[in-house]
Formats: structure tokens, sequence, C-alpha cells
């Protein structure tokens, strides 16, 4: 029987090694395949020949096992189903196609004579797959009751009233012209900072015309209109506001630097001494009041304006020239050279005045 079991295993090799290997799954490498274009006839007559050569060598043992089998009585086969993808460890010549989904093997009797050493053919069963549980179904959560929120306690009487003003602000549903303002003017600044000074200046405009005391807007209107270029237009921006309100200092100091920068200088200093009540503890106020009325030839009071803006800042250099020759015109030779001495002692003197402040210094040794 070994010998049997070698020579079908070395067919089974030749088999499995003849078909190709994504024809047949890998647990039927040892079944022939059923459905067959045509019979070989070689094929076939060699398997005869096996059958026959296995059957002499196994007919004493098969006379055997015939002789008690005759003497029990008949059983019914036991049918044993197996699948299309089993094994049966026989020949593929002795098992027909059709009997490869059911193979028939009878029981053995209670009192039967001892088996030869040799079983009969096993039959191999495919590998049993576990059964397959029902899919578990989630519990169901209990739906979840929306968080009660705690009773809102009313606003204080200052909130509800300042509420209440927002509300009566809005008439219709639309914003009021307050409101409306406020929102031009920040967009007018938000292209102002962008450099769209063109729609800066149209908004801000826009919000002078519906509230001319809007410091922040001239203001703004005034620097717009210095960018891109128009002088005149940005001095009458302000000289409308100082005619609203003198006391910005701040406009009358802009304003007099422009009318300066276009040659007006006469109006510059009616500019700055119209507002000087309100910007007296400025320095650079007086100084440049000073310088506006030494270029005016008044160097009195360009003198007395140099002096109290350098109590205020001792060390500006560019003062101490100014006052020095506002004074030397005066015939104040003495002082003017004193503050020369101070304009040259300040390290932050420009290198013009610093040349023009020794060359009055020598000039006056000679």
């Amino acid at each position: 029987m070994s010998f049997i079991s070698q020579m079908l295993r070395d067919l089974d090799q030749r088999n499995a090694a003849a078909l190709p290997a994504a024809a047949v799954p890998p647990g039927l490498r040892a079944v022939k395949p059923v459905a067959r274009p045509r019979v070989d006839r070689v094929r076939v007559l060699a398997w005869s020949l096996v059958l026959l050569a296995t059957l002499a060598v196994l007919w004493p043992d098969i006379k055997g096992w015939i002789a008690p089998a005759s003497k029990a009585p008949a059983l019914a086969p036991v049918a044993v189903n197996v699948p299309q993808g089993g094994v049966v460890s026989a020949p593929a010549a002795a098992v027909p196609p059709a009997a490869v989904g059911t193979v028939a093997i009878a029981a053995a009797p209670a009192a039967a004579s001892p088996l030869p050493p040799s079983a009969p053919p096993a039959v191999a069963l495919p590998p049993q797959t576990p059964p397959q549980t029902p899919p578990q179904t989630p519990p169901q959560t209990p739906p979840q009751t929306p968080p009660q929120t705690p009773p809102q306690t009313p606003p204080p009487p200052s909130a509800r009233t300042a509420g209440q003003g927002a509300q009566a602000s809005m008439r219709g549903g639309r914003p009021s012209a307050r409101e409306e303002n406020a929102r031009l003017y920040r967009d007018a600044l938000a292209h102002l900072q962008a450099g769209r000074h063109e729609l800066a200046a149209l908004g801000l405009e826009t919000v002078l015309q519906r509230d001319p005391d809007h410091a922040g807007a001239r203001q703004s209107l005034a620097a717009a209109r210095v960018q891109l270029g128009q002088l005149e237009a940005a001095v009458e921006v302000l000289e409308a506001g100082l005619a609203r309100d003198p006391t910005q200092g701040g406009w009358a100091l802009l304003s007099a630097r422009l009318l300066a920068e276009l040659g007006r200088n006469q109006q510059a200093v009616h500019t700055l001494e119209r507002s000087l009540p309100h910007a007296a503890g400025q320095a650079d106020y007086h100084a440049l009041l000073a310088t506006l009325q030494q270029a005016l030839g008044e160097h009195a009071a360009a003198t007395a304006h140099f002096a109290r803006a350098l109590a205020r800042k001792p060390d500006e250099g560019r003062w101490w020239v100014g006052a020095g020759i506002s004074l030397r015109a005066q015939g104040q030779h003495e002082a003017a050279q004193e503050a020369f001495a101070q304009a040259l002692a300040s390290p932050a003197l420009p290198a013009v005045l610093r040349a023009y402040a020794e060359d009055q210094r020598s000039g006056s040794q000679r």
C-alpha cells in the first residue's frame, strides 16, 4: 500500500505541475479537472494497466474483505456530502465525474472480523467554517433631553437703558444717521491706510458734510489732500475747521506749515497768532512762528519766540542758530556769538547749519 500511496502522490504532483496555478485552487490539486474537451486514449490505457496491477497485488486482501462482508447483514450506505472544494484521496480515474459531490461509505458491521492492517482510502473533508453569529444590534441609548437653560436674570437698569437707546436709534430696521456716518468714517480710514487716497477723500468729505464738527474726519481729510499733492485744498479744510474751533492748535500748526510751503508766510503767521493762546506751551509752535517772523523781518518778535521754544528744548541746535541770526540782525553781537556757540555744542545740528555757525563765529572774531 505504501507503494501505491507514493505513486498517487507522484501523480498528484505531476498533475499539479501541469496545470496553471491560477486555474486550480490549492485544495483541489489532487483531483483532475472534471470537464475534459477530449479523452486521451493513451492516458486511459495507462490508468487501466495501473488498476489491473493494483488489483493483482491487492486481490488477497480484497478476497478477505469480501468473504466476511457476504455473511454480514447488509447495511444502508451512509451518504457523506463532500463540498465541491473537498479532497478525495483516491485515484481520479476511480471516481466518476458525477460522484464528486457525494461519496457513499458502507458502515462496518458491529461484529465483523478484524480488518487487515491497511485501512481503506480516507475521505478528507474540508475544514468546517465556524458558524456565523448574527450581527448584534447596538443597544439603543435613550433620547437625551436638551439641557435646561437657567432663567436669565434681567439686566441692570443702565444696561436696559443702553439697549433701549440702541434699539431706538434703529428706525425701521435701518441704522441712524450717526451710525451711518460712523461707518463711512471707518471705511474712509481703511482706504487711507491702504493708500487709496482718492476714495478716502471722497468718504471723508461725505462725513464732514453730515457732521462739520467731526475733528478726526477733518484732520484725516487734510492728510489725504497732502498725500495727493493738493496743498491748497488741505489748507482750506484746516482753515474751515479753525474758523469753527480756533482751539485746535495742531490744525493751526499744520496749516501754517502748508502756507509756508506755498510761500504765504504772512497768512501763516496770522494763522499761528490766532491760535497762539491755545498752544502757548508747544515748543514747535513757538519755533515755527519765530522762523516765519524772521523771514518777514520781524526779528524782535522772532527772538522772543525762539527764547520761549529754547526754554522748553535747550538742546535744539537749529533754534539756537535762528536766535543768533535775529540777535545779530538787531545788533546784539555778543548774544549772537553765544547763540552760535550753543548751536555748535548740539550734536544733532545739521551739517549745513554747523558750517554756517562756524563761519559766523570765525567772522566775528576777525
